[in-house]
């Protein structure tokens, strides 16, 4: 919606779900924050709950979708008891991982999981071959802080998230209703 409650154009909510959500989250935030001022505090918490919602929705499709359009990536985290975690995704999907021993070297890891992990072919669309489920497990694991990026085939920049990202509201996301 727009400040004139309009309902958007498709152009419009295209845009909001492809990394521009500010187009959507500004004039809402605008919206909520004269709400306040004015003392309409319920109106306010409705609609900051629909922006929540909406937020919610764009930061899962944006943390998925980089894995969803790539077609191999390794990622590896070091194990407590020493060693390392390593696993494979191809377009969306846990295609292989595995773990070393501790203290040994993980290269020979990393060329036996790259030769044998499962061969997903590219997809006609994005996401047709992973549920949205088994995504949103990886990219946690792989997004984890401990984690570390091993190989990535494939333009790289799949990986990054627009600037206008639904992460930047993380007051709004994190608020409770």
């Amino acid at each position: 919606m727009r400040h004139d409650d309009v309902p958007a154009e498709p152009a419009e909510v295209l845009a909001c779900l492809s990394g521009e959500v500010d187009l959507v989250a500004a004039p809402l935030l605008e919206r909520i924050a004269a709400l306040s001022r004015a003392e309409r505090y319920e109106e306010a918490g409705t609609w900051t709950g629909r922006l929540r919602c909406l937020l919610r929705a764009v930061d899962r499709a944006e943390r998925v979708r980089p894995l969803l359009a790539c077609p191999h990536l390794m990622a590896a985290r070091r194990r407590e008891a020493g060693g390392w975690e390593l696993v494979v995704v191809r377009w969306g999907v846990l295609a292989s991982s595995m773990t070393t021993a501790p203290g040994a070297d993980p290269r020979p890891a990393v060329e036996l999981l790259r030769a044998s992990a499962r061969v997903v072919e590219r997809p006609g669309r994005v996401g047709e071959v992973a549920s949205i489920e088994e995504t949103s497990l990886l990219a946690d694991w792989v997004l984890d802080e401990d984690s570390r990026i091993v190989e990535v085939d494939g333009d790289p920049a799949v990986l990054t998230w627009p600037i206008g990202a639904a992460a930047r509201h993380r007051k709004v996301l994190d608020s409770q209703e």
